[in-house]
């Protein structure tokens, strides 16, 4: 066959069907990479488009290299960019709710924190941003190029971003995607929609579109898990025995309560199971007149799931989830009727958000909503942990603690009691695969924490040596198996004693100002914290049988702990923590 019976394609149809389209990508793309980074952090989707841009571009220059090919092959050809017809139409509108099905599905997921107001701002950011990429650009562009194509492409490139996050955590990706599977998402979904299309009827689109919508979201509703617990109201009568006891009881003394709590910081028996050491740090405790509670585990396994029920001396929320650790729990409210002013120390407003602090002082002051921190995880491609450290932050970790030591400093004679959250050791980066140093960060974490745990004491004891020093870790750091959660990953075969105490074990260690708090000293889970304190403030022994049963209320793989014992699992029966004490 010789070259000149081998068909070069038209340079208009190269231009409408190739260039135009290729152009447009790149705009998307260095459009999302100009703007992502100056309000989020390097994430997926700012990987993605980086790749994707640069494999544009190796495109643009083929596509250049074609046209130029063709304009030589046929050099009597006339470049006319005018097309009539294939225009955008009425009923492409309802292909953003293709792009936005990934997105009522985060809002799901993410109902019991978000308000509906919230859910409205996300849902009216991500319509803006969509009908930008859908419909308006395509609409400028479309009088020279296919308006079937850039509206393929734009809902394509929309709907692969904003499906990212969910791909994150299938996939376990961190900052990092997969280009492999990436590339594939974009094209199928073009060509699917490209097909779309071209159906003849437009109700056959509308019907189809929404009907994928429906479905997607309707299956996510029903997959979602119900926390019966956390719709329960709250009544003081009906639900709060420790306030009706402190109510009716005589305060026998009232100390300042210090509830200093260190992000997934654990006993020094798990801490051995990752090959650290750190009974340095529990000696120096003990030490400073600290009783150690080494067998003590959380019914929870997170912060809210953990917190919240020990500030509500409870099992139950009394309500939203973050009722408690935003300053509304059954302990606060006690304890500000006893006279006690409430104080609320966090570096970030993870505890607040959507619900604001009911501290009488706490910091920071003004907690973003919800809707911010959701569209931003999305748009970074991922719902990572630490989002609200990275780019949020109403101060930096330093600021935090110079503030939590500044006022620890300043306390008077005055009843106080104050809870403060460090950020530090804290957990995993919980991206569904464990770092391979992962380990060696968390040991970086808890050095920098042990040093700051050893300048709140020692702040206080200098300048309050008669409180209550409470000194706590809320869950473990999530370091073995995938470093998250297990349950579609493992069997309750592959669980043993390890992953449990890595998930539910917590810290705890507290110096009494006397030496009568053995006759009251009955903890087994950390909820237990406040029935013992109540029972030590008021001398009654009453107050222990608000203690929690010390069941976990989740499971790893299945596998759950009891009372102290290991409920399945490889060490099925055997006790959770090894340590005599």
């Amino acid at each position: 066959m010789s070259f000149n019976k081998v068909k070069i394609p038209n340079i208009n149809e190269i231009i409408r069907y190739l260039l135009v389209p290729l152009l447009m990508l790149i705009v998307y793309c260095g459009l999302f990479i100009v703007i992502h980074p100056i309000f989020l952090d390097d994430g997926v989707n700012y990987f993605f488009t980086k790749r994707l841009f640069r494999f544009s571009l190796l495109f643009l220059i083929m596509v250049i290299g074609l046209i130029i090919i063709s304009k030589i092959h046929t050099r009597s050809q006339k470049i006319s960019l005018i097309q009539s017809s294939d225009r955008i139409k009425a009923h492409h509108f309802i292909l953003m709710l293709i792009p936005l099905s990934p997105v009522m599905q985060y809002i799901i997921s993410n109902n019991e924190s978000l308000s509906l107001l919230n859910s409205l701002a996300v849902i009216s950011f991500f319509t803006i941003f969509c009908c930008v990429n859908i419909l308006f650009i395509p609409f400028l562009l479309q009088k020279i190029s296919s308006a079937r194509i850039l509206v393929s492409l734009g809902t394509a490139f929309t709907f692969t971003l904003l499906t990212m996050a969910s791909l994150s955590k299938q996939f376990s990706w961190l900052k990092f995607g997969s280009i492999k599977i990436q590339i594939p998402v974009l094209v199928i979904t073009f060509g699917l929609i490209w097909l779309l299309l071209g159906l003849k009827k437009s109700k056959d689109i509308i019907f189809i579109v929404i009907l994928f919508f429906s479905i997607s979201s309707f299956y996510h509703l029903m997959s979602v898990p119900r926390d019966s617990q956390a719709s329960t109201s709250f009544t003081i009568e009906e639900n709060s025995e420790l306030q009706s006891l402190a109510m009716n009881g005589n305060v026998a003394r009232t100390p300042n309560i210090y509830l200093l709590v260190y992000d997934a910081y654990v006993t020094n028996e798990t801490m051995q199971s990752y090959g650290i050491e750190n009974s340095q740090q529990e000696e120096y405790l003990v030490s400073m007149g600290f009783t150690h509670y080494p067998k003590t585990y959380s019914i929870g396994a997170d912060t809210i799931n953990t917190m919240s029920r020990v500030l509500n001396a409870s099992d139950q929320y009394f309500g939203n989830a973050r009722k408690a650790v935003s300053g509304d729990g059954v302990v606060q409210n006690t304890l500000k009727g006893m006279g006690y002013e409430t104080f609320g120390i966090f570096p970030y407003d993870y505890l607040f958000r959507d619900v604001g602090s009911s501290y009488d002082y706490s910091i920071p002051d003004k907690p973003k909503s919800t809707a911010f921190y959701l569209i931003s995880a999305i748009l970074t491609g991922e719902f990572r942990f630490d989002l609200f450290e990275i780019n949020f932050n109403a101060i930096s970790h330093d600021e935090y603690v110079f503030e939590k030591q500044r006022i620890l400093t300043s306390i008077s004679d005055d009843q106080v009691f104050i809870y403060s959250h460090s950020s530090l050791p804290n957990h995993s980066q919980n991206s569904g695969k464990c770092l391979h140093n992962e380990i060696d960060l968390f040991e970086e974490r808890l050095r920098k924490a042990n040093i700051e745990m050893r300048q709140d004491i020692e702040i206080i004891l200098k300048n309050d040596p008669d409180s209550i020093i409470v000194i706590a870790g809320d869950h473990g750091p999530y370091l073995t198996k995938n470093c998250t959660d297990t349950k579609d990953f493992y069997q309750s075969s592959d669980i043993d004693r390890k992953d449990l105490q890595d998930r539910f074990g917590t810290f705890l260690a507290i110096r009494w100002p006397s030496e009568d708090f053995d006759l009251f000293d009955d903890i087994s889970v950390i909820q237990d914290l406040f029935p013992v304190i109540f029972a030590y403030l008021y001398e009654d022994d009453t107050f222990l049988h608000l203690t929690v049963n010390p069941e976990t209320l989740y499971s790893v793989s299945g596998v759950t702990v009891s009372n102290g014992i290991i409920q399945g699992g490889i060490n099925d029966g055997e006790p959770l923590f090894l340590t005599e004490q």
